[in-house]
Parts: C-alpha cells; structure tokens; sequence
C-alpha cells in the first residue's frame, strides 16, 4: 500500500519509518539536529508551497529520506493505519 502525501507524491508504507508533526517534533535539539543533518545530505524533500506542518521519515536502501508537506499529521495517522 502506498500513502499519499500531496502534490502527487505517493509513498510505500513498507519505507516509512515515521510520521512526525512539525510543530511538536522541531522543539527536541535532537530532532533539529537530524533535519539539519538529513537537509545538508540533501535528503529532505519538501512536497509543498507553503510551510509545512508534518515530515515522513523514510528509509530504503538503508539511507533516511524526509519528506516535509503541509498535510496535517492527524490526517496521515489516520490514512494510514
């Protein structure tokens, strides 16, 4: 199965990790720190125009992907389980 994410972007839900909503997720160091990581490796893909309020981790191949898009995180955790 396959979760939709916007602008015509589909991912395999075997390769999501998880699913993070911006706004609470951004406050841990941590979790800024992996952004800034993944953003300079060029592994953060944004699948929207406006600010985005969610990202998707991804993995395949053994290399993170991350995917930040303005659908809201409510609306992903319940399309995809």
């Amino acid at each position: 199965m396959f979760l939709h994410i916007g602008n015509d972007v589909y991912l395999p839900e075997k390769d999501i990790v998880a699913i993070f909503n911006l706004d609470t997720a951004s406050v841990s160091k941590n979790t800024q720190i992996y952004l800034k990581k993944n953003e300079q490796k060029n592994s953060v893909e944004t699948v929207c125009t406006d600010i985005p309020k969610t990202f998707v981790v991804t993995k395949k191949n053994k290399k993170d992907k991350i995917f930040a898009h303005i659908v809201e995180f409510y609306f992903l955790v319940k399309e995809s389980f």
